[in-house]
């Protein structure tokens, strides 16, 4: 299969700047297979775009200690579009040479990934392939070094080896696919981000032509999408005139940066949090919870602070605890929602919310206590909660209430079959009924619903 991917300005980066990473690369392919198979390992690989911010990003995780730490304990293929140096070591991976990485990566896009309707593939993609060469994991676009090393520790559990531990900081990406290769959904034709030479002359032919058009909803398609400062505030600046277009414009505009954009763009949607249309904050609450940036927690908690209109609150605390993972703050506003609040809608989605933070003792109460009350909604989003974390260790708890109610077994199996290894789509349907939130969640319900989705014994995982 041919790709065809935009001609790549030559990298003017120094690349000495960036730390090499330690992670040992095998030369080919089929040499990686062949290792993976021999010693019984995961092969891990990195597909990755010269130049282009999220690829740069993860190029740069690549060096952190606890990623080559996880990196020893698998079989590792780089595969890159560019050439940063002719013979030699390639300065910008740490070992390999440039001429390997290059044809490695026609190689991996030719069998392994799969393209859009551009005939374009995602990049950067890491992928988790088990022994027999299996796909266990994987992650389009952006990555964090949490979610490799949950990436790592849980594609080893899923291929089966023991005694695997997990990574105290780690956490499961928003953009998962589980047991297979993602494939790009019909309307997805964007593969990979502008680089800041294509983003320059990309804004200036949109800054010349700012007429309403076919074309320049494309074009704004490829600024969101990339992930450059330039590019949002590009965005952040020409969005306050966004609203004379229409309130549905504003609302398909918004969705689509929780869908497609990088974190960075939670500037962009804080402008329409304040926004007098409930139609357009509910938009910009689901996209903040979507997009899931630390950044953006202060926004969020004052636009939940703000939210009078009680339909638009829930949605604010599920953006909290998503953009509040790791805040004290958010984790004792959301306890105190899911164990006092009086309004059974606000009360369940800040349940959901907990899901969304990391593990804590006030946390797991609340969702126990709730799991095991009276109220069936309240027991549903804790189940929700519950798979959220992806983390197995909820399994005995969500089985033996299964167990003891046979009627709403079935609307437990979703969660538990998350926690057994299938991907988070599982949810989807109790998720938005418990919500009350129909909105569509592409990012976050990613992975595609599998045949075999009940998962396997080593399919659940700690985050």
């Amino acid at each position: 299969m041919i790709h065809r991917f935009l001609p790549l300005v030559a990298a003017a980066l120094a690349w000495s700047a960036v730390a090499p990473a330690d992670i040992a690369w095998r030369e080919d392919l089929d040499g990686a297979l062949a290792g993976a198979r021999a010693d019984g390992r995961v092969l891990f690989v990195s597909v990755t775009s010269a130049n282009e911010a999220r690829s740069e990003n993860a190029v740069e995780l690549y060096g952190e200690r606890a990623v080559v730490a996880q990196a020893e304990h698998t079989i590792n293929l780089a595969a890159c579009n560019d050439e940063h140096k002719a013979k030699g070591e390639c300065p910008r991976l740490g070992s390999g040479r440039c001429a390997d990485h290059r044809r490695n990566f026609s190689t991996v896009t030719e069998s392994v990934l799969i393209t859009n309707a551009e005939d374009e593939v995602p990049v950067p993609q890491h992928l988790w392939i088990a022994p027999d060469g299996k796909v266990l994991i994987d992650v389009p676009w952006e990555i964090t070094v949490e979610e490799l090393l949950w990436c790592f520790a849980t594609a080893r559990r899923r291929a089966g080896e023991r005694d695997v531990e997990m990574p105290e900081d780690a956490r499961p990406p928003r953009r998962l696919q589980l047991g297979a290769v993602w494939k790009p959904w019909e309307e997805a034709r964007l593969a990979r981000g502008l680089t800041p030479d294509e983003l320059e002359e990309h804004l200036k032919r949109m800054k010349g032509s700012m007429e309403y058009s076919e074309a320049l909803l494309a074009d704004w398609g490829r600024v969101l999408f990339t992930d450059e400062e330039e590019a949002v505030k590009y965005a952040r600046v020409q969005f306050g005139a966004l609203e004379y277009l229409g309130v549905d414009t504003v609302v398909t505009t918004l969705t689509g940066i929780g869908m497609n954009s990088p974190p960075a763009y939670w500037e962009v949607l804080e402008y329409f949090t304040k926004n007098g249309d409930v139609r357009i904050r509910n938009a910009a609450a689901v996209a903040m919870e979507e997009l899931a940036a630390p950044a953006a927690r202060k926004a969020v908690v004052a636009a939940l602070k703000k939210e009078k209109d009680p339909a638009i609150e829930k949605n604010w605390l599920r953006a909290a605890g998503a953009c509040g993972r790791d805040d004290s703050g958010v984790r004792k506003l959301l306890v105190k929602s899911a164990t006092r609040e009086k309004d059974p809608a606000l009360r369940r989605n800040a349940l959901i919310a907990l899901g969304y933070l990391a593990p804590h003792k006030t946390v797991r109460a609340a969702l126990e206590d709730a799991l095991g009350g009276d109220d069936e909604e309240d027991r549903l989003a804790a189940a929700c909660a519950m798979a959220l974390t992806r983390d197995a260790a909820w399994l005995p708890l969500l089985e033996e209430a299964a167990a003891a109610d046979a009627p709403r077994r079935a609307d437990l199996a979703p969660a538990i079959a998350v926690l057994e290894g299938a991907n988070l789509r599982r949810i989807a349907e109790v998720f938005g009924r418990v919500s009350g939130d129909e909105s569509i969640r592409i990012r976050l319900f990613f992975g595609e619903v599998l045949p075999d989705d009940a998962g396997d014994e080593e399919g659940g995982s700690d985050g």
